[in-house]
């Protein structure tokens, strides 16, 4: 009885798919799901290059830290994730162990 129910809710679902097209068998097919738009990052390359600088210079400091220095040394704001993503990008660059 459940594979009945199954099959009637795929014909459902068929003809709710093909009544806007105009019972073209095209419609049947599945849709991309990639979204239309997507998020571009706010961290320039030259940001990126600063952060790396700083962390080359001094390897044994965190995030917190990189942030003081960078507004330090170069007057801007960055914020702690951008910095940690850097990092994680510059970790086989830098043969930096993870954790």
């Amino acid at each position: 009885m459940q594979d009945i129910q199954g099959i009637k809710e795929d014909i459902l679902q068929m003809e709710d798919k093909m009544g806007g097209s105009g019972k073209k068998i095209e419609s049947l097919k599945d849709k991309s799901r990639r979204p239309k738009r997507v998020r571009e990052s706010e961290l320039t390359w030259e940001k990126e290059i600063r952060i790396k600088r700083l962390r080359e210079k001094y390897i044994r400091i965190g995030k917190v830290k990189l942030q003081k220095l960078y507004k330090k040394e170069y007057g801007g704001y960055i914020s702690q994730h951008h910095i940690s993503y850097v990092i994680k990008k510059l970790q086989p660059v830098l043969g930096c162990k993870e954790g």
